[in-house]
């Protein structure tokens, strides 16, 4: 594996120099990759190292299983493997904090294929055959989609992000259930959760349930409501400008104009 993957990053390499210029896929450094066609792997490791990426790859779910280990930014899985199911890498992968970006590989564009993976997290589909426009375009758009919600998040400060821990221990929160509650807090609107999160929205609205039973609310907004205190209570407010007269001994003119010249005459 090792030679194979020296002669890839090599031909990926001088293909890079042919290109004179440097690509990347955003937000994403290290990513997976689970095919047992040596071919389309071979293509798709060769594909992200152009973009920088620092691409491991698997042919069998065992293999997979071995090399699931944080950080990740994005896992690419076939779904059919010698061994099990690509969505059994999906699924694990999920447990991951942030979770990676996820795409299936499939050679059946069934309808009720890609809605069960979508169900199980996968963000993208990919019917084989596909070129490699396609790979690239596919590639770009998942990661890029997934960095943009996830840069327009601010971030949370150290007292936020503490009363935020409060919650998790008080209520023994998973970390994916103390991730939906960290995008909620940096507001994140509800329509773009599962997006950032990596799930389905169904997955995502089972989530959203689960953390209110466990802890009794009946909003998102209810748990967060202390963790957004705290952010507020450390924004610097902008200083406001004093009113007119503002600190002058009282009946003291407010302005120079305000006082009345002396009379012509007067002693």
């Amino acid at each position: 594996m090792a030679s194979q993957r020296g002669s890839d990053r090599q031909t990926t390499a001088e293909q890079r120099a042919a290109d004179g210029r440097t690509r990347e896929l955003a937000g994403v450094r290290r990513a997976l990759v689970v095919e047992d066609e040596p071919a389309i792997r071979r293509t798709i490791v060769r594909t992200l190292e152009s973009f920088g990426v620092e691409a491991h790859y698997a042919s069998t779910l065992k293999q997979a299983t071995a090399l699931l280990v944080p950080p990740l930014d994005l896992v690419v899985a076939d779904v059919r493997l010698p061994d099990g199911s690509g969505q059994a890498v999906i699924r694990a992968a999920l447990r991951f904090s942030p979770v990676p970006v996820l795409i299936a590989i499939s050679g059946v564009a069934s309808a009720t294929e890609a809605f069960d993976l979508a169900r199980a997290g996968a963000v993208a589909f990919l019917v084989k055959p596909f070129g490699l426009s396609e790979l690239e375009r596919c590639l770009r758009d998942a990661c890029e989609a997934r960095a943009q919600l996830l840069t327009g998040e601010r971030a949370l400060s150290p007292e936020a992000e503490h009363a935020l821990q409060e919650l998790v221990r008080r209520y023994r929160f998973t970390p994916r259930q103390a991730e939906l509650l960290r995008f909620t807090a940096q507001g994140t609107r509800r329509a773009d959760l599962s997006k950032v999160l990596g799930i389905s929205e169904a997955s995502c609205k089972t989530l959203v349930r689960r953390v209110l039973s466990r802890s009794g609310s009946t909003r998102l907004s209810d748990l967060t409501f202390a963790v957004l205190a705290a952010q507020q209570s450390t924004t610097p407010s902008t200083p406001q400008q004093p009113s007119a007269g503002a600190g002058q001994p009282r009946g003291a003119a407010s302005s120079p104009r305000q006082r009345r010249a002396p009379r012509a005459g007067a002693s």
